[in-house]
């Protein structure tokens, strides 16, 4: 059997530093649906940028043929098509997460969603040819751009302080703010 991914972890003493900077994570594996292949995000420190890159990989389930996807540093949750071919994923190469594709066999990433507020979570449609995703959305906003301003707002005010005439709770999980998750589907069939 070929060992996969040979250099997640340096070959030297492991103190906090090194395994803060130069150790690899997987995380995230998803088998295709014909069994033959895992997606995965592999994550590393970037010391220089001081922030974590991600990008998705695949391999082949005996461990062979070690393929990286994307290349953008923002990639994550990957989630293969019906026949194998393509992966969906979300990545904030642009800003907020979006929900792009790719094909397994190469190619650049389309995108396929574009909402102001980000995705948070997608799932394919049952007949592979959209998806549904969670995007947090204010309900008083009247439009996409009216999202914006107020996130924006809200991340730009000096005032932090909040005064809440009731507390939104999720039950078991935590107390949450203004906005609340919205279900949406893709409005454009995906391309075979």
């Amino acid at each position: 059997m070929k060992k996969p991914l040979p250099d997640l972890v340096p070959a030297k003493n492991l103190d906090m530093k090194t395994l803060l900077t130069e150790v690899k994570r997987v995380s995230s594996p998803v088998f295709s649906p014909d069994c033959q292949r895992i997606a995965f995000v592999l994550s590393v420190y970037n010391t220089g940028k001081d922030k974590i890159i991600k990008n998705i990989w695949m391999m082949d389930c005996n461990g062979g043929n070690l393929k990286q996807l994307t290349n953008s540093e923002s990639d994550s949750a990957p989630c293969w098509s019906e026949d194998s071919d393509k992966i969906a994923f979300l990545s904030s190469r642009e800003g907020k997460p979006q929900i792009l594709l790719i094909d397994v066999n190469g190619g650049e990433a389309s995108r396929i969603t574009d909402i102001g507020t980000g995705v948070s979570s997608f799932k394919w449609s049952a007949d592979n040819k959209f998806f549904i995703f969670l995007s947090e959305v204010d309900f008083n906003a009247k439009d996409d751009q009216d999202q914006e301003k107020v996130k924006e707002a809200g991340a730009n005010s000096k005032n932090k302080a909040k005064i809440y005439k009731n507390l939104g709770y999720s039950p078991g999980v935590q107390y949450v703010n203004d906005l609340r998750p919205h279900l949406f589907s893709s409005d454009w069939p995906i391309k075979k």
